[in-house]
């Protein structure tokens, strides 16, 4: 499945959540909440890259220094502990995801 596909199966659903719970006090949780998706949409990324080479080209198309690259494709982490590491964290930043238009919880 394409992650755009994903994406936009997943906006409908996270503007249900906030606006079902727009009047609670839950920042905290949605922040939580927030966090966790992306860095879970981070690891699908991450994941569709199966083989170092492509890793490296996305990492250094996304502004990430040589180095840093290789450093995060060649790990021997599994995909969710690569998806919490600073580089992919650089790489697939907030910035991206608002590219990706993905719905925000935590500004609304």
């Amino acid at each position: 499945m394409k992650f755009e596909q994903v994406n936009a199966e997943l906006v409908p659903v996270m503007r249900g959540w906030l606006n079902y719970f727009h009047y609670t006090r839950c920042k905290r949780v949605l922040r939580n909440l927030d966090s966790w998706i992306r860095r879970k949409l981070r690891c699908y990324r991450l994941k569709q890259c199966k083989r170092v080479i492509t890793l490296q080209r996305i990492l250094e198309r996304q502004g990430v220094e040589s180095w840093q690259n290789w450093i995060l494709a060649l790990s021997g982490k599994g995909h969710w502990r690569k998806s919490g590491c600073p580089q992919a964290q650089q790489a697939l930043n907030n910035k991206w995801f608002d590219e990706m238009w993905l719905y925000n919880l935590t500004l609304n």
